[in-house]
């Protein structure tokens, strides 16, 4: 269990990182 809590969160940083880093680029491709 300590584990599954683990992974989540490093998915969650991950995702968290990528929205971070994708956000700008759907902004430039929106204008």
């Amino acid at each position: 269990m300590k584990n599954l809590k683990k992974i989540a969160l490093s998915v969650g940083t991950t995702v968290s990182s990528f929205a971070l880093a994708a956000t700008p680029a759907l902004a430039q491709l929106g204008t």
